[in-house]
């Protein structure tokens, strides 16, 4: 599998602040899970967090980073949509319930859906 993959992983930043990858994809793409942890918690200073299939929906689990100031910063934009639908406005709380909620794309949470595609750097979704 090719590493574009740890692209979602990497590219966290102030334009994407947040990523994910299943564990297995992670490790198709001849990485160790844990050290990929380590490196982005450590060496990049993001927040990186595992998911359990219970927890998260994904088979293998998944490794669930962001880059907290650049995603609160995102929130704090669009503290009424996350206000309408109770969602948190802290980062590492929108993160797990991004992780463990599946949110559509219709008329009660479409705004929230695009707010979640904006935190992934989703191009689809470009407003802020």
């Amino acid at each position: 599998m090719p590493s574009r993959y740890m692209r979602d992983l990497f590219d966290i930043g102030p334009q994407k602040p947040m990523g994910y990858l299943p564990i297995l994809t992670i490790e198709e793409c001849g990485h160790d899970p844990n050290l990929v942890c380590i490196n982005l918690v450590k060496e990049r200073k993001l927040y990186a967090k595992f998911f359990t299939q219970e927890e998260c929906g994904v088979w293998t689990g998944a490794l669930y980073a962001a880059d907290i100031t650049a995603l609160e910063k995102l929130l704090q934009k669009n503290v009424s949509i996350l206000e309408r639908t109770g969602w948190p406005t802290k980062g590492e709380d929108f993160v797990a319930n991004v992780a463990r909620v599946s949110v559509s794309d219709d008329h009660e949470t479409g705004d929230l859906y695009g707010l979640i595609g904006r935190a992934f750097g989703d191009p689809r979704f470009t407003k802020s």
